[in-house]
């Protein structure tokens, strides 16, 4: 309330504060800043899309292995082979 007052009654506030304005707009508007932000902004989103989507795709990753049997796991290994022994000695 107070800055709008001043800038209704004095000019030479509105001189400075469209000034400053001004510049800053071409500061923030000049090619190089410009560019160099957009980039950056753009990194921003794509990042922030793939964390969005990395964490809707985790709620699904967990995945369930049946159970194993004892069968499975006393059962004899291979020889160089490939062949499994047989159960007479």
């Amino acid at each position: 309330m107070g800055l709008s007052a001043l800038l209704y009654f004095n000019p030479t506030a509105r001189e400075v504060i469209g000034g400053a304005a001004l510049t800053t707009f071409q500061v923030i508007t000049s090619p190089f800043i410009l560019e160099s932000s957009l980039v950056l902004i753009g990194i921003c989103v794509v990042l922030a899309l793939s964390q969005w989507r990395m964490d809707e795709d985790a709620k699904d990753e967990w995945v369930y292995l049946e159970p194993v049997s004892k069968e499975t796991t006393e059962s004899p290994a291979p020889d160089s082979a490939g062949e499994l022994p047989s159960g007479k000695s």
